[in-house]
Parts: C-alpha cells; sequence; structure tokens
C-alpha cells in the first residue's frame, strides 16, 4: 500500500494551471443536474449524505482529440450561481471565481484506475485500460469544502508533470 504522507506545495500553482488548461482546451458537457450526494460526496463535501449538489460531467478536448473525463460536484450554493449554459462554455474556476469563491487550499490524490465503459467511449480508448486518476477536494479560506473533481487522463495524451522551485 502506497503511503499517506502528502507533499505540501501552494495552491497558486494548482489554480494557475486549470486557468491555463481552460484557455487551452475545449470542454464538452456530457452531464449537468442536481443529484443526492451518495457517502463518497458527501464526505468530501462535508455534507449529510442524501444533501442535493450539483454533478456536472466534462469532456476536455485538445486537437480534436478528448484527454480527460471530469466528474464535479458543488455544494448546491455554490453551483447555484450557475448553469449548465455557463458550465458548457466556461471553466470551472472562473465561473466560481465569479461567483465569490475563494479556493484557498486543496487537497489532491493521483493514482491509476482501470476505465469503465462510460469513460473508455468518452475518451476513445478500450474500456479496462490503464487511467491517470487525480481526485480533489478544494476548500475555501475557512476550510469549507466548496469542490469534489475526479479527473481520469488518459495517459496516452496527457501526463501530469510538476516543476519545483525554491520557497519564497
Amino acid at each position: 500500500r502506497p503511503s499517506d504522507k502528502a507533499v505540501v506545495a501552494s495552491i497558486a500553482g494548482l489554480v494557475e494551471n486549470s486557468f491555463a488548461m481552460g484557455r487551452e482546451t475545449q470542454v464538452k458537457l456530457l452531464a449537468f443536474a442536481y443529484v443526492r450526494a451518495d457517502a463518497e460526496v458527501a464526505s468530501a463535501l462535508a455534507v449529510p449524505e442524501g444533501t442535493k449538489v450539483q454533478r456536472a460531467v466534462r469532456v476536455r478536448v485538445e486537437r480534436g482529440q478528448p484527454f480527460s473525463h471530469v466528474t464535479t460536484w458543488l455544494p448546491e450554493p455554490v453551483g447555484s450561481g450557475f448553469d449548465r449554459a455557463a458550465l458548457a462554455s466556461t471553466p470551472l474556476v472562473v465561473l466560481l471565481e465569479r461567483a465569490g469563491v475563494q479556493i484557498a487550499s486543496a487537497e489532491q490524490v493521483i493514482d491509476a484506475e482501470p476505465a469503465d465503459a462510460a469513460v473508455a467511449r468518452a475518451l476513445g480508448m478500450a474500456p479496462g485500460a490503464a487511467l491517470l486518476r487525480v481526485a480533489r477536494v478544494a476548500r475555501d479560506p475557512a476550510g469549507v469544502p466548496v469542490e469534489r473533481t475526479v479527473v481520469r487522463y488518459n495517459p496516452a495524451r496527457y501526463q501530469y508533470r510538476m516543476v519545483f522551485g525554491p520557497v519564497v
């Protein structure tokens, strides 16, 4: 079993990467609805199971090729600041900023998993093929979770690259 020890880094790089991804790629919105949070989502968002949350599923495309399958869950008060059309045309990080939601911290886990049929179809790969999975919970300055995201990347079309520099 891998170690649970975390690497601590600034949130600035994560937010800037999200802005850049939104500028440099296209998005296809596959699903948008308000649903009841299951146990995993409720735990991540620190809400009771069954609480209404906004769930969106998108595929990111670069140069005509899908490379990521993104599922986000937002607490209803956060998600109610925009609709399906806004999410289909504007990066989520921009919508959150416009809604006054400040992301002050996040916890992210990177691992691998096999592609289920729906994700494989969306990413143009075989079911069961290995995916790079990034699961994240973003929090506001008070430490309240404002976003749960699970991104599944086709490793043939995406790599997760980090550059470490001096602490400023």
